[in-house]
């Protein structure tokens, strides 16, 4: 027989309102007795009602959602169209950094919550720790029983670098990005592997540092074309907006691209489809990932037994006009 709230309010010492404001997150209560609580319901197999708790809230870090929004606006498409599809509510929260709090989020009524997040993973625990179900997009706490729905990263690196590779071309340089977020450091790990797998070009100045944008992009490469290393015949980016700012620097030197160098983006942002020339590119399912998200999370919700793993979404090869086979 599950534990009522008057049981759990005589083994954590505390009143009744007191147990029924901790399951609802009240954040006039302290977060250890909030914590505690959940606890103890939690062992014990407390049912909360959540007949009414009908909200599916969404978090992203705003300023990395300004600089991805090409990217995670599809994303978000995909979650808020199955939220609606389940009968739940959609909410949208894009914080500062500092913001990270539920203070500053609305939990009434919150089913449950969705996050984006890099560099809150004590966010991520406090909701987890106070028993609200949660899921991860685009990111994962390697150490934490906390579902999350990925990009396969590394793969579809690898297929990028195996479709250069097959087109003649052994010296590729990448453009790497922040690589303090996961899903670029898994990119990263997927060029590296690549080099070795296919046996390319093995020189640690092929990898360019730069940010997630078109200037610090085209920068990087209008740099590194004039160091005076020898120039690679292709050029894989962490995402297209990194390709898009290469590309920039290519064409300014007078190299002509696919003939020249050959660029390759990942994500199939809007923009791949729209430059000159059109950006062959590593297609990520992004609207599939916000529905995968929703549907994982309504099985938390709904208390479902299942396995808290990595849901991995594999990303597909989009060959347009910026390839093409290395000229001898």
């Amino acid at each position: 027989m599950a534990i009522t709230m008057k049981e759990i309010a005589n083994i954590a010492g505390v009143d009744i309102s007191t147990v029924s404001r901790a399951l609802n997150n009240d954040q006039t209560i302290s977060l250890d007795v909030r914590g505690k609580i959940h606890d103890i319901a939690r062992q014990n197999s407390y049912k909360k009602r959540r007949t009414k708790a009908k909200n599916v809230s969404y978090v992203i870090d705003k300023r990395y959602f300004l600089l991805t929004s090409h990217f995670y606006n599809r994303v978000i498409e995909g979650i808020e169209d199955e939220v609606k599809k389940q009968k739940y509510v959609f909410q949208f929260n894009s914080l500062e950094p500092n913001q990270f709090s539920l203070v500053n989020i609305n939990i009434k009524n919150l089913a449950g919550m969705i996050i984006t997040s890099c560099n809150h993973d004590d966010f991520i625990l406090e909701i987890k720790m106070l028993g609200i179900p949660v899921v991860l997009v685009d990111y994962y706490l390697p150490t934490e029983d906390i579902s999350s729905v990925l990009i396969d990263n590394t793969d579809g690196i690898i297929k990028g670098m195996q479709y250069l590779s097959s087109l003649g071309h052994r010296r590729i340089a990448y453009l790497k990005g922040d690589i303090a977020e996961i899903g670029s450091y898994d990119r990263f790990i997927g060029y590296r592997k690549a080099v070795q797998m296919f046996d390319l070009d093995d020189d640690e100045r092929l990898v360019i540092g730069c940010d997630f944008s078109i200037k610090s992009a085209y920068e990087a490469m209008r740099d590194f074309l004039d160091s005076g290393i020898d120039h690679p015949t292709a050029v894989l980016n962490v995402n297209d907006m990194v390709a898009i700012g290469a590309m920039e620097a290519i064409k300014e030197k007078n190299l002509r691209i696919p003939d020249d160098m050959s660029v390759l983006g990942f994500d199939d942002i809007d923009l791949a489809g729209e430059v000159i020339p059109r950006l062959s590119t590593i297609h990520v399912r992004t609207r599939t990932i916000g529905r995968l998200a929703v549907q994982r999370l309504i099985q938390l919700i709904q208390g479902k037994d299942i396995e808290y793993n990595k849901i991995l979404v594999a990303p597909i090869l989009r060959v347009r006009e910026s390839t093409a086979h290395k000229k001898d």
